[in-house]
This record gives structure tokens, sequence and C-alpha cells, in this order.
């Protein structure tokens, strides 16, 4: 098993990086298994060169290490959807702010329900 790092952040945010990649050292993680892209959250993490190296990377057994989810994606549904398949492949994922997938599982789920009642004028009708 091998521990590996992921770290995500935006050009304007630049100052993060080194602040995510402490966090990252400090919870056991190699600083030469770290993983990184400049990208902004909306972006899809397959686009992601640092991200896709890291995939390529990863075998059964291994864990990835974040200080957030939101390093996958901002969008919930994006996020869980790379959580799922990584832990289908027998990876394990750890977010350092100890975010649960399951309740955001939850969150995903009431967003898209009030985004459908904003589609079919359910909303509005209250």
């Amino acid at each position: 098993m091998t521990k590996y790092g992921y770290v995500r952040f935006s050009v304007e945010a630049q100052k993060q990086f080194a602040r995510q990649e402490h966090a990252l050292v400090e919870a056991g993680v190699d600083p030469e298994s770290i993983f990184s892209d400049v990208a902004a959250g909306d972006d899809l993490p397959s686009g992601r060169d640092g991200f896709g190296r890291m995939e390529a990377t990863l075998q059964a057994g291994d864990e990835v290490v974040m200080k957030s989810l939101s390093s996958i994606s901002r969008d919930i549904g994006v996020m869980l959807g790379c959580y799922d398949a990584l832990a289908a492949r027998g990876v394990s994922v750890t977010s350092l702010e100890g975010e649960d997938p399951e309740k955001l599982r939850g969150v995903d789920a009431l967003n898209q329900m009030l985004e459908d009642d904003v589609e079919d004028g359910s909303v509005a009708e209250r």
C-alpha cells in the first residue's frame, strides 16, 4: 500500500499549494508522492494532468490523501463519482477535513431535487 497526495489549487490561490502540501506531508505523505494541478474547481478531474497521472499510478490498496474532497471537484456529483470510481478500484480516499461522502450524497440528492423542482416550476407553486 502506498500513500499518495493530491492538491488542486486555482491560479488566484497559489499560496494554498504550500499549505496543502505541508498538511499532506504532516499526514505521512512523501512529498515525491504528491500530485498537483493548477485548475478551477469546476474543471473535470479527468482533464487535469496531475489527477490523470495519479489515477494511472494508483493500485488496489493504495490511499489518496487530500486536504478536502473539493480538491477533486466543487461539483458534488463529480466529486462523488470520482470517489466511487477510486473506491471501486480498491483505492481509499482520505480527506484531512474529515468530509463524509455519505453525507455529501444526501446534499447532492437534495440539490438535484431542488434543481428538478426549479426546472419543472414546482418551486414557484409553493
